[in-house]
């Protein structure tokens, strides 16, 4: 998840992290997309009950 990278821009670790990820982007893109999705479920399932 995007949350474990440093997302202090004045930080060097948030460039590592970064650069890291490079032609991943996409990819990271899709599985923040997942985690969206499940926690949103997981949202609308407990306001359910």
């Amino acid at each position: 998840s995007l949350s474990s990278f440093n997302m202090d821009p004045t930080s060097s670790k948030f460039f590592e992290s970064i650069t890291e990820a490079g032609d991943d982007v996409e990819k990271l893109a899709a599985i923040e997309q997942q985690q969206l999705q499940k926690y949103k479920l997981a949202v609308i399932t407990v306001a359910e009950t």
